[in-house]
């Protein structure tokens, strides 16, 4: 199988029948199988859509306060629909609080007025005359939520839907997170610039390299029925091409705490709520005759955010929907691989308010990450995966080391996790790993 240490760019792109035909293991034509698909996904979606028409929404939700005893029904819908929200996270009132925090720090604080370096195709929805997503990540705010005990319990509920366990070794800790600083979003009522429906983590590396081909084995082979999203023992593996403002750590949700109050038309979230079939689409309709030679992954190219296009995708896209209305405390979880957007116009009166916040659990890669990132910490510059702007340098009321709680402290690694008397030795092992 050919690797991504085999394929420099832009060589992935020009050698693509090659890949795809080595890639390609199905008894079948791939034809037969993206098929079915069609089928699968015309049938799901004509759901997703009755829902939308009749103001419901298929997006599963859970109450924070009776997270573990969420029925089972639900959790099977979780894990086809690739999204949840979880109500009640931290108190209002609390996410009230981070919310006028998060905007002092950006306006009555310090000034954030600087040059963004985005692709080009993102350059709206960052703009600094009207900005929405701010490049800062180490605001008090954003720290204390990312600490708070809430938080670590639903990650730690939700990473437990994935598959870590295999062969008596642990290939990541459910219970213990990496640190992962993001941005935070403030959204004002009437902007224009939304983002396309897309998905993050990378492109062409789904052909190419050996972790991804091994988690997306039964698209390949032509048998994308039996295809586990959840699969995190093969997911951890992975690897992504050198690039610029792409995810390098291993994700088991992309996710973000909502500060205000938002829904439909108020500037938020899309998804496609149907992670299977979504993701075995992307996969397949590069194998269809019908491609264009000169884009021969549909959409996905090295170093680019991996574009979900109506020429390629059209019938998933019938399926984007907006997550229903949420309350600040309120918490959205998707995969990694789920389709999403933001919707291009906030039509509401208020404020969309949200800080990213995502799952990124104890593994030996995202330890190496964390590492590196402590230094960005201590200094007030802007973590690895991202535009290298350095805002916060000279930020007023910047976190520091003294607002970190002891949970905050292994998460930023600057505390090892201890281990439990009773812990298995897969955990214990993992563990003694991670310590780097």
């Amino acid at each position: 199988m050919m690797g991504i240490e085999h394929l420099e760019p832009p060589s992935v792109v020009e050698d693509a029948f090659k890949v795809k035909k080595d890639l390609w293991t199905g008894k079948e034509d791939p034809s037969v199988s993206y098929s079915r698909l069609l089928q699968s996904i015309q049938e799901e979606v004509a759901i997703i859509q009755k829902a939308d028409q009749e103001n419901k929404s298929v997006i599963p939700e859970i109450s924070f306060e009776a997270i573990d005893s969420t029925p089972t029904t639900t959790i099977q819908e979780i894990k086809k629909r690739g999204c949840v929200v979880v109500r009640g996270t931290v108190g209002k009132e609390q996410a009230e609080r981070w919310a006028q925090m998060a905007e002092d720090y950006v306006t009555k604080d310090n000034n954030y007025a600087h040059e963004v370096n985005v692709d080009a195709d993102k350059k709206n929805f960052f703009a600094e005359s009207t900005p929405q997503i701010y490049g800062v990540y180490w605001g008090k705010a954003q720290i204390q939520a990312r600490q708070h005990e809430n938080v670590a319990k639903v990650r730690s509920y939700l990473n437990r839907l994935w598959s870590f366990e295999s062969n008596d070794e642990w290939s990541f800790d459910p219970d213990k997170e990496c640190s992962y600083a993001d941005r935070q979003r403030i959204r004002q009522p009437g902007n224009i610039s939304g983002l396309a429906p897309h998905v993050d983590g990378g492109s062409v590396e789904r052909w190419v390299d050996p972790g991804y081909v091994e988690f997306y084995k039964d698209v390949y082979n032509g048998n994308w029925e039996s295809f586990d999203p959840w699969n995190g023992v093969a997911r951890v593996r992975t690897e992504e091409l050198p690039s610029p403002n792409v995810c390098t750590v291993f994700r088991t949700y992309q996710g973000w705490l909502a500060l205000s109050k938002q829904g439909k038309n108020d500037g938020t979230l899309q998804v496609v709520p149907l992670v299977k079939q979504s993701t075995a689409h992307l996969l397949l309709k590069s194998f269809q005759q019908s491609v264009d030679s000169d884009d021969p992954f549909c959409g996905a190219f090295e170093g680019r955010q991996f574009k979900i296009l109506e020429k390629y995708h059209a019938e998933l896209l019938k399926g984007l929907i907006s997550i229903p209305e949420v309350q600040p405390g309120d918490m959205v979880f998707w995969h990694p691989d789920l389709i999403h957007a933001v919707e291009r116009e906030h039509k509401g009166n208020g404020k969309s308010s949200v800080l990213y916040i995502g799952g990124a659990p104890l593994c030996k890669k995202n330890a190496l990450y964390v590492k590196k990132q402590k230094k960005d910490f201590l200094n007030g510059e802007a973590g690895p995966d991202f535009p290298q702007e350095h805002k916060e340098v000279d930020y007023n009321n910047r976190a520091s080391v003294e607002d970190l709680t002891d949970l905050g402290k292994k998460q930023m690694g600057f505390e090892a996790w201890d281990t439990q008397q009773g812990d298995k030795d897969a955990r214990i092992k993992l563990l003694e790993e991670c310590s780097i």
